[in-house]
């Protein structure tokens, strides 16, 4: 997984594997974070689908979808609505460029940011991924 910590910063990278749950229409996302997250399957659009969800660390924070520039976000109680899928990169059969889902009028994701009622949420080494990027591996 490549992606930026704003808009302009420079790329890291994270190994990140995707672990496909018992319902058959989700992944669990190891490696992104010290905890687990969830990226969706959605069947009907053919599309992966990473969606604002609450941590899975006892916390009330949040994966949020996040504007990055403005930095507008929405936080909390709206678990996997908005959020971000995957669109294969134009000339590559391997790579996918995250992009706004359409979910949500007037607002464009570029990004997810962690996030609690006191602001941006530190507990782990990263808490910005903007302008994500996904390659496929066999």
């Amino acid at each position: 997984m490549n992606y930026r910590r704003g808009e302009n910063t420079p790329v890291l990278s994270l190994e990140i594997e995707l672990v496909k749950k018992e319902d058959m229409k989700s992944y669990t996302i190891k490696g992104m974070l010290p905890i687990d997250l969830t990226m969706i399957y959605n069947k009907a659009e053919r599309r992966m689908e990473l969606l604002n969800q609450k941590l899975t660390d006892g916390s009330e924070a949040y994966l949020s979808i996040w504007m990055v520039n403005p930095g507008s976000l929405t936080y909390g109680g709206t678990d996997f609505v908005n959020g971000m899928y995957g669109k294969l990169k134009e000339g590559s059969d391997n790579e996918y460029e995250f992009v706004d889902d359409g979910r949500k009028a007037d607002f464009v994701t570029r990004g997810m940011i962690l996030w609690s009622k006191a602001g941006e949420y530190k507990a782990y080494a990263e808490s910005r991924f903007a302008f994500i990027t996904l390659v496929k591996h066999e």
